[in-house]
């Protein structure tokens, strides 16, 4: 079949949606279906699958707008420039003639992508790395939800076919011997990967490493929080922490450096495909309880109920002290790429149907 997958991100941005764009897409293309990525950014050598970059012009250094009320009412930038980057997809999206088309960063993007959907009478499938109600009303033919407990959410305003499929890792690039980053810092390391934005709470993660003697942070991401965790932890971790703004190819020497892995993220985080690559690392977990991590992490990790610094200090510690053997890793195995993927193509085949 042929598949025309929208990432405008995909390129200029390397978080975990973006990863998974090439991961899926890569994987797809092995399965002998024809797929093209939209996205702004340049094609990469190694892709094995098609690439359309749509060239504009974008203000990296606008703020984000999450959880305002322009982004509500889709009248923010960002919406307003995935809005630009779609309509400049669509005369190539409708040259193509796809089978299937899959927007991955929802608002005018997915409501564009529903128009071309019906023109061209090729399947909507979205995929729910964040639940939007109001991309449910666009009423796709297919959505794919990361967790259970998000497919009961959707089912709430949504009651065409859900189905369950989680994010997978490479377990062959995400291992757990191999090269290891030199981050110079004095073991033990606490790694934390993550975009800096609030939802993810990187500030408590910060206040709860500062609380342990003599153990060090390594905070690897980028976001409009930069300045600002940056004075957290010269405040806080002085001499013993460091940030680093790593591409993707970095990461699996970047998790071998460090001795466990936590990001203590909000609702708002779908799945986290760094807690799987962290686990195939060989690293155990330390994260927030709720039904999405303890479906993620198992007992690869410990999962904390108090929202307490303490509490979760105290979690870091123990994760530090005790033995995990070959724990993460197996953990992570359940999810490897190459059997999440046979459930996609599971899936988009069942709706061609």
């Amino acid at each position: 079949m042929k598949i025309a997958l929208l990432s405008a991100y995909s390129g200029p941005v390397h978080r975990g949606i973006e990863s998974w764009v090439h991961e899926i897409s890569q994987r797809l293309e092995a399965f002998k279906h024809d797929v093209t990525v939209y996205q702004l950014g340049e094609k990469s050598q190694d892709t094995k699958y098609n690439v359309h970059q749509v060239n504009m012009q974008v203000n990296w250094d606008e703020p984000n707008t999450w959880n305002t009320k322009e982004r509500e009412y889709l009248v923010d930038y960002w919406s307003r420039m995935l809005a630009e980057f779609t309509l400049q997809a669509t005369p190539h999206i409708i040259n193509e003639k796809p089978d299937m088309i899959i927007p991955l960063n929802g608002g005018w993007e997915t409501k564009i992508c529903k128009e071309i959907a019906t023109l061209l009478h090729a399947k909507l499938v979205l995929i729910g790395h964040w639940l939007d109600i109001h991309d449910l009303e666009s009423d796709p033919d297919l959505y794919i939800s990361l967790t259970k407990e998000a497919a009961k959410e959707a089912k709430k305003y949504y009651s065409k076919r859900i189905t369950v499929i989680p994010d997978g890792v490479d377990i062959d690039t995400f291992k757990p011997h191999g090269e290891i980053f030199n981050h110079g810092l004095l073991h033990p390391v606490v790694l934390c990967a993550s975009a800096f934005v609030s939802w993810k709470h990187i500030d408590k993660t910060i206040a709860a490493v500062s609380k342990l003697k003599d153990v060090s942070f390594l905070l690897v991401g980028d976001g409009d929080l930069k300045g600002e965790l940056k004075e957290r932890c010269e405040s806080l971790l002085r001499g013993r922490y460091r940030i680093v703004n790593a591409e993707y190819k970095d990461m699996p020497s970047i998790y071998r450096s460090a001795d466990i892995f936590t990001l203590f993220s909000g609702k708002e985080e779908a799945f986290g495909m760094v807690y799987l690559e962290a686990m195939a690392s060989g690293l155990p977990i330390v994260t927030v309880k709720d039904a999405i991590r303890i479906d993620v992490v198992g007992n690869a990790g410990i999962l904390v109920e108090n929202n307490d610094t303490k509490v979760y200090s105290s979690a870091l510690l123990t994760a530090l002290q005790r033995r995990w053997g070959d724990l993460p890793r197996k953990q992570a195995e359940k999810f490897s790429w190459e059997e999440i993927t046979k459930r996609y193509e599971e899936a988009l085949q069942s709706i061609l149907v």
